[in-house]
């Protein structure tokens, strides 16, 4: 086995690798709905100024999320994750001495919204596009399994909640990055760049699907009108129309994803389901994402990004519809919310990130994909704020749905109108 072949086979380790960091990390940020009731409980703050967290820990994670990404594009992973791990985890058991509001705020807001950003998606989308050049639909599929298994993590938060208090919950995920994440992050990365960066679209010739021998396949222009993105400056990439159409999706899609994560569970709880089965069915739609995810990988390479996109979004607006039945007391389609809204974010959430290497790609997609956490991070700190101020002031906790509903509907226009398609990897070069 030469060395190409040992680094195709090897990149599957470093994706596994990237699962399980963005998997425990995200852990932190979707336990919050587990923790509201019982933070609400003992110290007697009111919801929206307890959500108010939640609002300031996306702002961290968006406003810091351009400096990890860009780091990701100059430190080894080796040297950046485990410590990156290790701070989230020291962080975490810090955040269980807090007794004032504002330490909730400076802990869980701004110190763990950084932490979750230096070990999530905006570094890891930067190492994945390196290593892989092709299949990254499937990759990035694979890779946004990490935020379906954090929810997994909601469910083992919610039962530490209820037998050991919420501190447990958080000392519980922060012992998983010190004993788990941090000693593997550290032994098994390799190389900060171990793809060579790729040549302008324009250098090779147009619908050439070869690979030269020893170097990268060469990508194929699928009807593309100029260069792609990842072939000008930064500056450009920031002026050009796809580059904010990706970055409104962004927004738009965090914002309906995290509305359900703060408020599913207490919806349901007020409903008068248990906690426990409310807490089983934010679980429920983790393993219904990795469904998701897990067909979603090569229709988008076929296909396109757009198509699978649209598919979800279909799917999405079915669950949110069951979800609204539920809370009518038809307890029976509690499965259907579960299955088909996890599905549809397991199918639009890879592509979002594909879209983003395909356009973008390049020695600074770190920089422009921490952009997108960004713009994530400030729909997932204003939409649930403005919507919690919304339930509070109407008490009809419905408007949290339909916000939901009417959100969605954003992405699936919008991807078309970037338009990923001119540029992805022709399915006749795919490794």
């Amino acid at each position: 086995m030469d060395v190409q072949e040992r680094r195709q086979s090897y990149r599957w380790v470093i994706l596994g690798l990237a699962l399980l960091t963005v998997a425990t990390a995200y852990g932190v940020r979707n336990s919050f709905g587990v923790l509201l009731l019982p933070l609400q409980a003992e110290f007697g703050w009111s919801q929206s100024a307890t959500i108010g967290a939640y609002t300031i820990h996306w702002l961290a994670f968006g406003l810091s999320a351009p400096f990890f990404g860009g780091l990701a594009d100059r430190l080894r992973p080796r040297l950046m994750m485990p410590v990156a791990a290790l701070a989230l985890a020291l962080a975490l058991a810090l955040a269980t001495q807090v007794r004032e509001l504002w330490h909730f705020y400076a802990m869980y807001g701004l110190v763990l919204g950084a932490g979750v950003s230096a070990l999530g998606m905006p570094p890891h989308a930067a190492i994945v596009a390196r290593w892989f050049t092709t299949q990254r639909g499937t990759a990035y599929a694979v890779l946004n399994g990490g935020v379906s298994l954090s929810l997994l993590l909601a469910g083992l938060a919610q039962w530490l909640t209820l037998h050991y208090g919420w501190r447990a919950a958080l000392v519980g995920i922060g012992v998983l990055l010190a004993l788990i994440v941090a000693p593997l992050t550290a032994l098994l990365h390799r190389g900060a760049r171990p793809e060579p960066a790729r040549p302008a679209a324009g250098a090779a010739a147009a619908g050439s699907g070869s690979t030269a021998r020893g170097g990268p396949a060469v990508r194929e222009r699928i009807g593309a009108p100029e260069q792609p993105a990842a072939a000008r400056t930064l500056r450009r990439v920031l002026r050009s129309r796809p580059f904010w159409l990706v970055f409104a999706t962004y927004v738009l899609y965090t914002a309906q994803q995290h509305i359900l994560i703060v408020y599913q569970l207490p919806y349901l709880v007020t409903r008068g389901y248990d906690p426990l089965l409310a807490a089983s069915v934010l679980s429920g739609t983790g393993l219904a994402n990795m469904l998701g995810l897990a067909s979603s990988g090569p229709p988008s390479e076929r296909l396109g990004r757009e198509v699978v996109v649209g598919a979800g979004v279909a799917l999405v607006l079915v669950g949110v519809g069951a979800l609204f039945l539920a809370g009518q007391g038809v307890s029976a389609v509690l499965p259907v919310y579960a299955l088909a809204y996890g599905c549809g974010l397991g199918l639009i959430s890879p592509q979002l990130s594909a879209s983003a290497a395909d356009l973008f790609a390049g020695p600074r997609f770190g920089t422009i994909y921490g952009s997108f956490n960004l713009a994530a991070g400030l729909g997932g700190a204003l939409a649930p704020w403005l919507v919690g101020r919304l339930v509070e002031a109407t008490g009809q906790h419905d408007l949290a749905l339909a916000t939901v509903a009417l959100l969605i509907l954003g992405p699936g226009m919008l991807i078309w109108l970037a338009a990923p398609r001119r540029y992805r990897q022709a399915p006749s070069a795919m490794g």
